[in-house]
């Protein structure tokens, strides 16, 4: 599964393929539903590279060692690279990663000792083990929920709709309530 296309909303808009007509107004509802959801998330769903520099070791009480904590916004992955105060690379058979917190640590018998140290790693949530059977499908089904409504609710100053037996409630963020329940699980809490 992959998050959705245009195809994928005008066959849930149920406008037949060959009709091109308001390709273009699929492609802007999709980019606006893709900003909506993601920032909504308040951090990366697909993998981003990121730089965590000045990254000073510090104490785990529940591991009793110390720790480079990155402070990322979603679980990491990919090719980790961590290098210390001297511009050398530290050996990545040196540390192991907790990949949901992206934190490192040393391996038993050595320490941390050329700080501060600089971490590139990549993060996104499409790292979480659960992302293809449980996250993946929650955004794209969010994403296709966004586009159908911005695409049939054209009075962008509504709060809330009903009519034909349907009643639809909407968040702060814009998006119907139960988008917003649907993508609570992962969003970050909003930093203050």
């Amino acid at each position: 599964m992959s998050l959705p296309t245009k195809a994928d909303a005008k066959q849930f808009l149920r406008i037949p393929v060959v009709v091109t007509a308001e390709d273009g107004l699929i492609d802007q509802l999709l980019s606006r539903a893709k900003g909506m959801v993601f920032g909504y998330l308040g951090r990366p769903v697909l993998r981003v590279a990121r730089s965590y520099e000045r990254l000073m070791p510090v104490w785990d009480d529940d591991r009793g060692e110390y720790v480079l904590r990155l402070g990322a916004d979603a679980p990491i992955g990919g090719t980790i690279v961590v290098t210390d105060a001297d511009g050398n690379t530290v050996a990545s058979t040196d540390y192991t990663v907790d990949l949901r917190k992206g934190w490192l640590y040393a391996i038993p018998m050595l320490t941390w000792g050329r700080s501060p140290y600089t971490v590139t790693a990549q993060e996104g949530l499409e790292f979480h083990p659960d992302y293809a059977t449980v996250i993946e499908p929650a955004i794209s089904g969010a994403l296709i929920d966004v586009v159908a409504d911005l695409y049939f609710r054209r009075n962008p100053g509504t709060s809330s709709e009903s009519g034909a037996g349907v009643s639809v409630s909407y968040g702060q963020s814009g998006m119907p309530l139960r988008t917003e329940e649907t993508l609570k699980p992962w969003r970050r809490a909003p930093r203050v």
